[in-house]
């Protein structure tokens, strides 16, 4: 089995599929990207209702159930300005 940053073997399960995907882990692994870089990219590049549906399915519970749309973050890393945008998520650069 295969060392990976999950400590699970969630790797293994990309050896022959996803070849994107499992480069990406492969450069987490070696340090060329940190995970926080690689979460901030796939988060901006997810529209708001895939990033809602990532944490439904994993049962992240990120609002309290009084203050769901309250905590709106200020991270300059969040490249969102409207996520409602008919054109999509904008494109770093």
């Amino acid at each position: 089995m295969s060392t990976d940053m999950f400590g699970n073997g969630f790797y293994d399960q990309y050896n022959r599929t996803r070849r994107y995907t499992r480069r990406l882990i492969e450069l987490v692994n070696e340090g060329l990207f940190s995970a926080e870089e690689v979460v901030f990219a796939a988060l901006n590049a997810m529209s708001e209702d895939e990033v809602k549906h990532m944490c439904e399915a994993n049962d992240y519970q990120i609002f309290a159930d009084d203050d769901e749309e309250d905590d709106i973050t200020s991270d300059p890393r969040c490249h969102h300005d409207n996520d409602n945008d008919p054109d999509g998520p904008r494109q770093q650069g």
